[in-house]
This record gives structure tokens, sequence and C-alpha cells, in this order.
């Protein structure tokens, strides 16, 4: 790899040009594997709270859902974290070497934790497992499995709460004065 921070040759910048395009096409298809699994959960939430309200459903078929929710969060949460690696070395690694090149470097986009789509999956999220919680306590006639799958729950609700809310903090605190501050002279953000 090209140790220069300026390329000189044509073969150097291609080199360099071609693992920011490869990068930047696995930024992509990471991006849209997180709108899939968004889409998954709206899907299986759904599934689950459709069938979950039935009287003849037990309990314990609606109180599996938190469980499967915090595994799809959990898939969310990596692929923002794989999104910030992959940013972070365009950034220090190719941006510094090729003129022209900063979308990365401007802070322009955070894909840890976008903060529309943080609030997007958070809200879902959490609304779903808890309306699942609400439900299965509303049917009532606990025995073990409905008790043990219900602290599973609960449990699973509070890793996805730390998971979507607290580890995103720093995300949410870099971006909110970024959301509300406008220029002096324009209505467009900054």
């Amino acid at each position: 790899m090209i140790n220069s921070p300026n390329p000189d040759n044509t073969s150097d910048i291609n080199v360099v040009l071609a693992e920011y395009n490869a990068l930047r096409d696995e930024i992509i298809k990471r991006l849209e594997f997180r709108f899939q699994i968004l889409n998954l959960i709206v899907i299986v939430s759904g599934t689950f709270l459709t069938v979950g309200v039935q009287e003849t459903v037990p309990a314990a078929v609606i109180l599996i859902y938190p469980s499967l929710a915090l595994f799809l969060v959990i898939s969310w949460v990596h692929n923002s974290f794989v999104l910030k690696q992959i940013g972070k070395y365009i950034r220090d690694h190719i941006e510094t070497r090729i003129s022209g090149f900063s979308w990365e470097t401007s802070g322009v986009i955070d894909y840890h934790f976008g903060f529309w789509n943080s609030i997007s999956m958070t809200g879902m999220t959490l609304t779903t497992q808890l309306l699942a919680v609400i439900i299965a306590s509303l049917k009532g006639n606990f025995g073990t499995i409905e008790v043990f799958l219900l602290v599973c729950s609960f449990i699973s609700i509070g890793i996805t709460l730390f998971l979507l809310v607290f580890r995103r903090g720093a995300s949410f605190r870099k971006a909110w004065p970024l959301i509300f501050r406008r220029g002096a002279n324009s209505g467009r953000l900054k």
C-alpha cells in the first residue's frame, strides 16, 4: 500500500481508488442490510403481535418476541460498528492520500448510529417489545415457562435499551447541535 500522503504515480492512485470504491460498496451493502433488519423487525413484530392477541394462543408464544428482537438489534448494532470502522478507515487512510476526497472527513454522516435512524429503530423495537410483554401479561395464567420467558423478555428489553439508547449517547450529543444549528443568512442546516 502507499505510504506517502500524496501518491504521485497513476498506479498508486488506482490502487487507492479501487480500495475506496470497494469500501464504499461495503458501506452501501451494510446500510441496505440494516434497513432489511428494520423491515424484518416490522414483519416479525407484526406477526407475533397479531398471533399473540388471539385468545387461543398462550402467552409463551408472544413472550418469545422480545428475545428474538434483541438478536435482530444486535445484528443491526454490529453493522453500525462495522460501518463506523469503515468510515474511520476511509477518513484516516484514504482521504488523507488523495485531495478532493472529504466525505468522511467532513463529518456529514455518522454510520454508527445516525440520529433519525437510531430513533426509528429504538422506538419501533422497544415499543413492540413492551407491547408483547403487556399483551402476554393481560393473558394471565402464567406457568413456569411463561415466568421464565417474562424474565428473559425484561432482560432482552434492558439490553435493547442499553444498545440502542445508552450506547448511542455520544452520537446523540454530537448530532444534537448539528441538527438544530442554523446559518445566519440561510434556513439550511449547517
